[in-house]
């Protein structure tokens, strides 16, 4: 089920009665919100983070890798290398499934907890950030898939 917001404040009248027809007849549920604050609280509520949360885990090795999220950061030979949230998530997702070649709206979904968007290039630039940082410290292992995704190798 879809939910459109609409503050009819910002719609001429006319407007907002053919909106809400065209809505009934798509059988698309809706709710009509006439304050600006109360539109932000039911929009916020709408997309929990929560939802999109990495899981709790503990300190996690596999080989030489070591995945610390209190510290948001991956050990590799004593190498320590701190993360920024969507970095960690991204490379804690990739672990999970390393091996696996997991295209970009898998990620997106997967990481980010947003539906595909093929305008989107929010899983290339975040994957090009955390790359450097892994490259700058000697560790290449995550491996791009020219036009499918992205693969974990380690």
């Amino acid at each position: 089920m879809s939910q459109l917001f609409l503050l009819p404040n910002q719609i001429h009248t006319k407007m907002l009665r053919f909106v809400e027809q065209f809505l009934l007849k798509q059988g698309l549920d809706y709710t009509i919100i006439d304050n600006h604050n109360d539109a932000i609280k039911r929009i916020k509520e709408y997309f929990k983070l929560e939802e999109r949360s990495v899981p709790k885990i503990k300190a996690s090795r596999i080989k030489n890798y070591t995945l610390n999220p209190e510290k948001r950061m991956i050990t590799y030979n004593k190498n320590e290398i701190y993360l920024r949230k969507k970095e960690f998530e991204l490379i804690y997702f990739m672990f999970l499934n390393r091996g696996a070649i997991i295209d970009r709206n898998t990620i997106l979904e997967k990481v980010w907890g947003l539906q595909s968007n093929p305008f989107t290039n929010t899983v290339d630039v975040h994957m090009s950030h955390l790359r450097k940082k892994l490259i700058k410290n000697n560790i290449d292992i995550i491996k791009t898939i020219h036009g499918v995704g992205y693969k974990l190798q380690v």
